[in-house]
C-alpha cells in the first residue's frame, strides 16, 4: 500500500489547522506491534524538538537515528499508551495520555481493521491547546463575574449609603431633639412636623410628639393643682390667723376675769367680815 496516500490522508495533506486541529493537533495510524504506520506531524514541521522530545521520553537511540536518517517515523516510533492499548483491544473513547513526546494529550481512539490488519486510529490534540478556549472562557468569566460582583459592591455601597442617610438622618435629628428638650426642660418643644415621615421613623417621632403632649398636659394639671393647694393653704393661714388673735383675746379676757374674780373675793371677804362685825354689833345692841 502506498504510504504517500496514507500520510495524504492522515495529515490531511499537511492542511492540520484547517481542518481543526488547531497548532498541535494529528491523526495517525498504529500497528499491532505499536509501531506508527503513518506519519508524525511533529516530525514534518519540526523534526529537531521532535527528535529531542522522543529521545526524553524514552526513545531507542537507534531508532532515533533511523527516523532521522529516512525522515520518517513509519515503522520506527513506538507508542505504548493506554489509548493505543484501549484501541488496539477494540475500544473507543476520548481519554487524557501522554503521547509518544511525552507530552499530555486529549486523545479520541478506535479500533480499524483493514485485510486482516487491526491497527490502531487515533485523533489526538495538546491538552494545553484543548482546553485554551475552556480556559479563555474561564477567565472571562472570571473577568466578568469579578466586575459584576464589583459593581454590586458598589452598587451595595451606595445603597447602603443612601438607607445610612435615609435612616440615621432622621434618628440624628431626634437624638438632637430629645437632648435639646433633656437640656432645656421645655416640654412644649415638639418634633416639627415637616420631619415626621410615614415609615417606623416617622411612627416614633410622632409617639415622642404624643408622649410630651402627654407629660405637658400632666404638668399642667398639677401646677394647677398646686396652685389650687397654694390658695387653699393661704386660706386655712388667715384662718389660723384669726384664731390665734381670737385666742390672744380670750386669753386676755380669762386674765381680766380672774382679776375681777379676785377682787370680788376679796371684797367678798369684806363684807363677811363687816357682816359678822354688824351681827356681833348687833348682838350686843340686842343684849
Amino acid at each position: 500500500m502506498p504510504i504517500d496516500k496514507i500520510n495524504a490522508i492522515t495529515t490531511y495533506n499537511q492542511q492540520w489547522s484547517s481542518r481543526g486541529l488547531g497548532q498541535s493537533g494529528e491523526t495517525y495510524l498504529v500497528g499491532q506491534n505499536h509501531k506508527m504506520r503513518s506519519l508524525s506531524r511533529s516530525l514534518i514541521e519540526d523534526k529537531s524538538n521532535y527528535l529531542a522530545a522522543i529521545k526524553q521520553s524514552g526513545e531507542s537511540a537507534q531508532t532515533i537515528v533511523n527516523i532521522d536518517r529516512k525522515n520518517t517515523s513509519v515503522g520506527f516510533q513506538t507508542i505504548n499508551n493506554e489509548s493505543i492499548k484501549k484501541a488496539l483491544a477494540g475500544e473507543s473513547g476520548i481519554m487524557t495520555v501522554n503521547d509518544y513526546r511525552g507530552i499530555a494529550v486529549i486523545s479520541a481512539y478506535t479500533q480499524l481493521n483493514f485485510h486482516g490488519q487491526t491497527w490502531a486510529l487515533v485523533n489526538e490534540i495538546d491538552e494545553s491547546e484543548a482546553f485554551t478556549d475552556i480556559k479563555t472562557l474561564v477567565s472571562n468569566i472570571t473577568f466578568i463575574t469579578l466586575g459584576t460582583t464589583s459593581l454590586m459592591l458598589f452598587l451595595s455601597f451606595l445603597a447602603a449609603l443612601y438607607l445610612s442617610n435615609y435612616i440615621v438622618t432622621p434618628i440624628r435629628k431626634l437624638s438632637n431633639f430629645i437632648r435639646s428638650t433633656a437640656d432645656t426642660m421645655d416640654l412644649s418643644q415638639r418634633v416639627d412636623e415637616s420631619l415626621i415621615s410615614k415609615d417606623e421613623i416617622g411612627i416614633v417621632m410622632n409617639s415622642f410628639n404624643q408622649m410630651l403632649d402627654t407629660f405637658d398636659n400632666t404638668l399642667l394639671s398639677v401646677n394647677k393643682a398646686s396652685e389650687h393647694l397654694s390658695n387653699e393653704l393661704q386660706q386655712l393661714q388667715l384662718h389660723f390667723n384669726d384664731v390665734i388673735s381670737k385666742t390672744r383675746t380670750q386669753t386676755d379676757l380669762t386674765i381680766q376675769i380672774s382679776a375681777a374674780m379676785e377682787q370680788m373675793a376679796t371684797t367678798s371677804e369684806d363684807v363677811a367680815f363687816n357682816a359678822q362685825q354688824t351681827s356681833d354689833a348687833s348682838h350686843g345692841a340686842v343684849e
